[in-house]
């Protein structure tokens, strides 16, 4: 069944059945890892992450049910997460490569995305082969979690305070892009990120129960999250740069890159507060706030 709220069933059970759901499937999706392991493993963590966007809708009146569930299914997924740092920066060059032109860069751009690839497939293939005991721990958690289900007491769950969750998420992004200013670290805009994502999940789960905010606000979460996503990319592309410029083992302008790398990430920023302020504050033609270049660019 769907991964939101019947408008036809009471707010408990609905709330049940959907929990149960995704327990049962990321339960499902580990039982079958080995046979597409990256797939399946990636799988089973973005049904923790709906798992803990749907409680996120309790937290305003259950906030103890809350607490408990949503500490279990987060040890799980972090038992299930393993570096993707390499792949990551595969993707950022991609988006690098559609900025340069200049034939020498874009040739040290290339280059360097092959050997990152490399990497990836290696660091993939090394994680996955350690993570039997993980999956096995967390295959014997899940039917404990969903036993304990028709447990939960939020019996007086009401429609009122399903919506009153969905606008309590949705004012915590808000009040992480008013908490943004010209110097905030890349650390807030991940956070502000996992927010978003959170509130992008319960528009879905809201959508017969709030149509109008679902409708409203779910392209735009989905984009602002996305694009928060590619900066966070190249921050750790940049990080790579810096630290280790000539173990890359390849010939590459790298100042050049790193110049790129940080114009490129503080352009989407620059995007993301703009976007942030048409969303969370109705103002179009206002303009972002000029960032200041990040500190590792001013030894250049």
């Amino acid at each position: 069944m769907a991964y939101r709220f019947s408008s036809a069933g009471k707010p408990a059970a609905e709330f049940r059945r959907i929990l149960a759901q995704q327990n049962h499937k990321s339960a499902a999706l580990l039982a079958d890892w080995e046979r597409n392991p990256a797939k399946h493993i990636h799988r089973a963590r973005q049904c923790f992450k709906r798992i803990r966007a749907l409680l996120w809708l309790l937290k305003p009146r259950h906030e103890y049910v809350y607490q408990v569930e949503n500490r279990a299914y987060r040890d799980l997924a972090k038992r299930l997460a393993y570096a993707r740092d390499a792949s990551a920066m595969v993707e950022a060059t991609d988006r690098l490569a559609e900025r340069i032109w200049e034939p020498g860069p874009r040739q040290s751009l290339l280059m360097l995305r092959k050997s990152l690839a490399a990497q990836a497939e290696a660091e993939q293939a090394r994680a996955i082969a350690g993570m039997s005991d993980s999956v096995a721990t967390v295959r014997a958690e899940l039917p404990l979690l969903a036993a304990r289900i028709e447990d939960l007491p939020i019996a007086d769950l009401s429609s009122r305070e399903l919506r009153k969750g969905a606008k309590f998420t949705f004012a915590r992004a808000r009040r992480d892009y008013r908490r943004l200013d010209l110097y905030s670290p890349p650390e807030a805009y991940h956070h502000w990120r996992k927010h978003l994502k959170y509130a992008f999940y319960q528009t879905g789960l809201m959508a017969e129960r709030m149509p109008r905010w679902s409708r409203r606000y779910r392209d735009p979460l989905s984009e602002l999250a996305e694009l928060l996503g590619n900066a966070q990319d190249l921050e750790v592309l940049g990080t790579l740069l810096d630290s280790q410029p000539d173990d890359l083992g390849i010939d590459i302008n790298w100042r050049r890159l790193r110049r790129l790398v940080v114009g490129v990430q503080r352009d989407l920023q620059m995007q993301a507060i703009a976007m942030g302020r048409q969303l969370f504050e109705g103002r179009r033609s206002a303009r972002a706030p000029v960032l200041p270049m990040p500190t590792r660019m001013r030894s250049i």
